[in-house]
């Protein structure tokens, strides 16, 4: 739970039963078709399945009058948007919204924890819920195995 708004969910990757899970947890189980946003050309599995279920979906980027009639917002969280724009996503949260976060920082870690924090523009979003992502919550062993696989 975020302070003062609804909740956040940050995931690495898309699942079926995780993303109607989440949709359920980040609206308290409201019985009604759900109003869910996604960022353009993003989440379009999700989506399908998602209006499969009857809720409605549309494609946008995060400004704050559509925010305002939205339950949920899907976004990547390698997305980079601008001051006004995560303002927008940070409002949205505080006023009650849900977003959801899927993406990975790999390569964020590389430059060393510093640049994980700032350059990873996930955390740019998420980092007033008190979640960040960190080189540090890789334990360096992870890293280090996860280098050895992408350079087989």
């Amino acid at each position: 739970m975020l302070q003062g708004g609804r909740d956040l969910l940050a995931d690495g990757h898309d699942g079926a039963r995780l993303v109607r899970n989440a949709a359920a947890w980040m609206t308290g189980g409201i019985e009604r078709p759900l109003r869910i946003g996604r960022h353009p050309g993003q989440f379009a599995a999700p989506a399908r399945l998602l209006e499969g279920d009857g809720h409605a979906l549309s494609q946008l980027r995060p400004v704050p009058e559509e925010l305002a009639e939205l339950d949920i917002y899907f976004f990547n969280s390698r997305n980079n948007y601008n001051d006004e724009e995560i303002a927008a996503l940070n409002n949205f949260v505080r006023q009650g919204g849900g977003i959801f976060s899927s993406g990975q920082a790999w390569s964020w870690g590389d430059g060393g924890a510093q640049a994980a924090v700032t350059g990873y523009p996930g955390n740019r979003v998420i980092m007033g819920s008190g979640l960040t992502v960190t080189k540090a919550n890789l334990n360096g062993k992870w890293l280090s195995w996860a280098k050895q696989q992408c350079a087989v």
